[in-house]
C-alpha cells in the first residue's frame, strides 16, 4: 500500500504578523491546485473546512488564543485531488510567537529533562476505529497503581467513544510500559492530550527539581505551552510568519519590544541536547505586501496574467526598485511571455512607478526595537530601510535553515515568499483591496472572503511546500524568477 505523505505544518509568528490570514489563503490556493479537504465529521482532530469557514462567516480574523490542546488545537485532514486521486494528510497549527520568550522555554526545558529522568511510570491503551489505531498515554506511577481518573481524561475518552473507538489492548501488560524518555522521544506517538494529561499527572515527582507545582501546570500556562513547543520540534515543515509593512495611512496596534526574535529562541530549541528534533523544511513569509502595491492591476487581467506571473512582475519591480538590478539573460525564461511583453511596453522604472507605492509604514522586525530604524526618523531613504529590513530577515531564516542559497542572484532567498490576503483573485482584476482602515484584523472590498483573494504570494508558497514534500500538482510554473523560490 502506497504511503500517504503527512505533513506537519507549524505557522509561527508575532501578533498580528498575518498567521491565520495565511493560512485561510493556503486553503483556499490547495482547492485551486485541485487538492480538496475530506475529513471525516467524526474525527479527533479540528477539520480544515471548519477554520475556514469561520473566517467566512466572521469577516474578520480573530487574535488567536494560547489554548489547552483539548482536540490538539491543529486542524489536519486528507486532501485529494479528484482527478488524479492523489492524496496527502496535511495538519497545521497557527503558533503564536510569544510563547518563545527565555523564561517559558527555560521552564520546558526542565520539565522534559525531569522526563528524561523517569522511569516506565507511564502505560498505554490501544483504541481502535477500523483499521486505525491510536495510543492513549496514562502515568501509572512507580508502583504502576498510580493512574485516576480526571474530568480531563474522562472528556477524552468521552471523545473516542463518540468517535467510535473501541479499546484493545493485545500482549501482556509490561509490553504497553513507557519511560519518561519515551514520552519525550516520541510525543505524537500517543494522543497528545493524553500525553499532557499523564504529565500533569506525574509532575508531584518531578516538583522539587523543575520549579513547577502540579496545579501551576494544570490551571495556568505550563501545561498548555508544552503541547505548542513539541508541535514545534516534531513539525515537518515550519513558516515563519513576519508583518514586513503595513500602510501609512492603518493605525497598527503593534507593540515594539526588546524581547528576543522568536527565530532566535527556535535555533535554541532545535539544539536541546535531550532529544534531536526532526529534519524540517523552512519557509519565510513576508507579510502585507499589499502596503508596497499601487491598485493599477486592472489592465493586467486583460492580458491574461496569472497569479504566478503577478507574483514574478512584482518581485521583479520591487527588486528593481530597492537594488538597482533589472538585467538578466534571458528576460523571456526569467520573466515568462506575459510579463516580458508588458514590462517591454514601457521602461522598467516606469512600471515600477506605476505599480509599487513609495510610502509605506515599515514594520519592526518581529515587534523588537532597532536603533537602526531611527534612520527613518532622520531622513533615512524608505527604500534602503526596507531593502535592509529584508535582508535582517533572510539572514536569520537562513541560519535557522541551516544552508545558504546556492544562488547569490537571487533576491531575498529560496523560499522567502512575498505574501498578501489584500489582493482580489483574477475575477477581481487583481484589485488591492488593504486592510480596513478602522480595524487591521480585517481586509477591505472583496478581500475579506477567502474564496476571492488571489493567495499573491501563498499560491508560491503552497507550491514549494507541496513540491517539497514530494506531493504532485499540474498546475507547475514555468516562468524561472518563481521557480527559484519554490524549489
Amino acid at each position: 500500500m502506497k504511503k500517504i505523505n503527512r505533513i506537519s505544518l507549524a505557522v509561527i509568528g508575532s501578533t498580528s504578523s498575518g498567521k491565520t490570514y495565511l493560512l485561510s489563503d493556503l486553503m483556499v490556493a490547495l482547492s485551486k491546485l485541485d487538492y480538496n479537504c475530506v475529513g471525516s465529521m467524526a474525527s479527533l482532530y479540528n477539520n480544515p473546512i471548519d477554520f475556514l469557514q469561520a473566517l467566512e462567516d466572521d469577516g474578520e480574523v480573530r487574535q488567536t488564543k494560547v489554548e489547552k490542546c483539548r482536540k490538539y488545537s491543529e486542524y489536519r485532514s486528507e486532501f485529494v485531488d479528484g482527478k488524479t486521486n492523489r492524496n496527502f494528510n496535511l495538519g497545521f497549527l497557527d503558533i503564536p510567537g510569544e510563547l518563545f520568550t527565555p523564561e517559558r522555554m527555560s521552564r520546558f526545558t526542565r520539565i522534559i529533562t525531569g522526563l528524561f529522568n523517569l522511569g516506565k511510570y507511564f502505560e498505554y491503551d490501544c483504541y481502535t476505529r477500523g483499521k486505525e489505531t491510536r495510543k492513549v498515554l496514562k502515568f501509572v506511577g512507580p508502583d504502576g497503581n498510580g493512574f485516576k481518573e480526571t474530568p480531563s481524561f474522562n472528556a477524552l475518552m468521552q471523545s473516542y467513544e463518540a468517535c467510535e473507538y473501541s479499546l484493545k489492548n493485545d500482549g501482556f501488560k509490561f509490553l504497553r510500559k513507557v519511560s519518561g524518555k519515551d514520552v519525550v522521544k516520541n510525543f505524537f506517538d500517543y494522543d497528545p492530550d493524553s500525553v499532557i494529561e499523564a504529565i500533569a499527572q506525574a509532575i508531584p515527582l518531578l516538583e522539587a527539581d523543575i520549579k513547577v507545582k502540579q496545579s501551576e501546570f494544570i490551571n495556568d500556562d505550563v501545561g498548555k505551552d508544552i503541547f505548542y513547543f513539541f508541535y514545534v520540534l516534531y513539525a515537518t515543515d515550519v513558516v515563519l510568519c513576519d508583518k514586513l509593512v503595513m500602510p501609512s495611512d492603518v493605525s497598527d496596534e503593534t507593540v515594539v519590544t526588546n524581547s528576543p526574535s522568536p527565530i532566535l529562541q527556535l535555533q535554541k530549541l532545535y539544539n536541546y541536547k535531550e532529544f534531536k528534533a526532526n529534519k524540517k523544511r523552512f519557509y519565510m513569509a513576508f507579510r502585507g505586501v499589499d502596503a508596497l502595491l499601487e491598485d493599477k492591476f486592472y489592465d493586467i487581467r486583460e492580458r491574461g496574467m496569472s497569479v504566478d506571473d503577478l507574483y514574478a512582475l512584482v518581485v521583479y519591480l520591487l527588486e528593481y526598485r530597492l537594488t538597482g538590478r533589472n538585467c538578466v539573460d534571458d528576460k523571456e525564461a526569467e520573466l515568462g511571455n506575459t510579463v516580458c511583453s508588458y514590462v517591454d511596453t514601457t521602461s522598467v522604472r516606469d512600471c515600477a512607478e506605476r505599480h509599487l507605492r513609495d510610502d509605506y509604514a515599515l514594520q519592526p522586525y518581529y515587534n523588537q526595537y532597532n536603533p537602526m530604524d531611527e534612520g527613518l526618523l532622520s531622513g533615512e531613504d524608505l527604500n534602503r530601510a526596507l531593502l535592509r529590513r529584508i535582508n535582517t530577515a533572510v539572514e536569520d531564516f537562513v541560519q535557522i535553515r541551516g544552508h545558504h542559497p546556492e544562488d547569490d542572484n537571487v533576491f531575498m532567498a529560496c523560499n522567502v515568499f512575498l505574501t498578501t490576503s489584500a489582493v482580489e483573485n483574477e475575477n477581481n482584476g487583481y484589485k488591492v483591496t488593504g486592510n480596513d482602515p478602522h480595524n487591521v484584523r480585517m481586509m477591505s472590498g472583496g478581500a475579506k472572503h477567502p474564496r476571492n483573494r488571489a493567495c499573491f504570494g501563498t499560491m508560491q508558497l503552497c507550491k514549494s511546500l507541496l513540491h517539497r514534500s514530494g506531493v504532485r500538482f499540474d498546475h507547475e510554473c514555468v516562468i524561472s524568477l518563481v521557480n527559484r523560490y519554490i524549489f
